[in-house]
């Protein structure tokens, strides 16, 4: 998938027309549908209508219904007959935005009501709001490396989806990643992680986590990223992953922790909870 948002990208700056093709799409992610998504809305602006994108409907009917329901034709211009019908399809939520807007929380988690505690419905709100602040305070200080002339200030996307019996909200920004913003914002952290033999992305989300909970332990506000993942403690069998440039970092409730460094960059920030429903799975 990141070769061909790469792809995508290349034929935006050299002007070539854009025909996604979703022929042989058999399935589709939350997390995966969201960075298309937020991609693509980079893309239209900034190319201006100066010439198209578009994309075929899909031949698998689960897929069409996802990408009516979260907006992906209408934003692409297409016309697509499939109506969203099935109850894995039809909960799915999504919401585009600039800036720190908490009230656009329920946009995507209201349909949850009942289904997740207070507690963790509370939890969720704080871990979104940290997200959008460090959106704001940090995540487009620094110019995005997509060879795209153009800056996007506190753009975030979200959605929330069920999948297998567990709720999954993603959120997301295409700013310069955790391994960008960093040495400014935390550089006394950034001149420790200088210091290791492994300085990958995965290794700095790693420590970015680190620091932000041992700063909450402090009572220090702005909580980062640590507020982000404290979100899945109290529910067993849920989990956190933070995607950011090149890194991945997993973590489960139980408080396993596990990183990986990828071939390619996402040129962001994605975060994706995952909470079971009871008896959804079943």
């Amino acid at each position: 998938m990141l070769d061909g948002l790469r792809e995508l990208r290349r034929c935006a700056r050299t002007g070539i027309e854009i025909l996604i093709s979703f022929d042989r799409t058999e399935r589709v992610f939350s997390d995966g549908m969201l960075l298309l998504v937020a991609e693509l809305r980079r893309l239209l602006k900034y190319t201006e209508g100066k010439f198209k994108i578009t994309c075929t409907v899909p031949l698998n009917d689960k897929v069409a219904q996802v990408a009516k329901q979260v907006g992906l034709f209408e934003m692409l211009g297409v016309e697509c007959a499939v109506q969203p019908r099935d109850n894995d399809v039809v909960m799915w939520r999504h919401a585009y935005g600039s800036g720190a807007q908490g009230s656009r929380f329920d946009d995507v988690l209201s349909d949850y009501d009942g289904e997740i505690t207070p507690a963790l419905s509370s939890a969720l709100y704080r871990g979104v709001s940290e997200a959008m602040t460090n959106v704001v305070n940090h995540a487009y200080v620094s110019p995005r490396l997509d060879g795209l002339d153009m800056q996007m200030k506190g753009d975030w996307w979200m959605f929330s989806a069920e999948q297998e019996g567990k709720l999954s909200v993603v959120f997301c920004d295409l700013g310069a990643g955790i391994s960008g913003t960093l040495p400014g914002s935390r550089p006394e952290v950034w001149r420790r992680i200088m210091r290791w033999d492994n300085r990958g992305d995965a290794r700095v989300i790693e420590a970015a986590v680190a620091d932000s909970v041992s700063r909450t332990k402090k009572g220090h506000r702005g909580k980062g990223l640590g507020q982000i993942v404290k979100v899945i403690e109290a529910v067993r069998g849920a989990s956190v992953a933070v995607y950011s440039n090149r890194g991945i970092y997993r973590r489960t409730a139980q408080g396993e922790v596990k990183v990986h460094q990828m071939g390619g960059s996402i040129l962001g920030t994605l975060i994706n909870w995952q909470i079971p429903l009871a008896g959804r799975a079943e």
